[in-house]
């Protein structure tokens, strides 16, 4: 029977974690223990191994999608002899969908028609501070352990990095987009030699 691969729950704290990369393709072989793939949190890395043997069937959930809750389908594991048949009616048996329809946007509701109010006198534009590059809560960076670790080992400046994790916090994948973004340096000057100095002949040397 087809077996659902599930997003484990890797911390009492944790509500879920990003899908950073999956390490078997579909109509791989699968042996019990297998690492299929890896997920990103707060704190680590961790890895879904295979509970059972079969063939990865389907991904549901691709890599790079972030902020994946806990015991979301990410994947369909069909054991020896199963078909595509079996993906879809494992999925609808647990109210999964493989790929869940965007919900419609709402048609805005058409303006009231309102009496114009009376012109307040104008005042000047107060000057705000430019947005920071990624947010700071309470003077900290919010940046994952990770992407620190990882900025600290490529020299990447924190604060000229962007994040696009949960709630805007730097997550490993920003640190390695601003790594690839650094020019290469250039090579350092050659050091001129040193200026030869003249001595006067004395009349002692001669």
């Amino acid at each position: 029977m087809a077996h659902l691969i599930k997003l484990p729950s890797v911390a009492a704290d944790t509500s879920g974690g990003t899908l950073h990369q999956w390490l078997k393709k579909e109509g791989d072989a699968v042996a019990v223990g297998d690492a299929l793939a890896e997920i990103e949190t707060e704190k680590a890395i961790v890895e879904i191994n295979a509970e059972q043997a079969g063939v990865l069937g389907r991904i549901v959930i691709q890599a790079g999608a972030a902020s994946v809750p806990v015991n979301t389908v990410i994947g369909v594991l069909l054991a020896q002899g199963e078909d595509a048949s079996a993906i879809d009616r494992a999925l609808a048996e647990a109210g999964a969908a493989a790929q869940p329809a965007a919900a419609p946007t709402p048609e805005p509701a058409p303006a009231a028609v309102t009496a114009p109010a009376p012109t307040a006198p104008a005042t000047p534009p107060q000057i705000s501070n430019p947005p920071s590059a990624a947010p700071v809560p309470g003077g900290r960076l919010f940046a994952s352990p990770l992407a620190r670790r990882l900025a600290a080992q490529w020299h990447v400046d924190l604060l000229g990095v962007t994040g696009t994790g949960p709630h805007g916090r730097i997550v490993r994948r920003d640190v390695e987009a601003a790594r690839d973004r650094a020019p290469a340096s250039a090579p350092a000057p050659l050091a001129g030699r040193a200026a030869s100095r003249r001595v006067p002949h004395t009349g002692m040397r001669r």
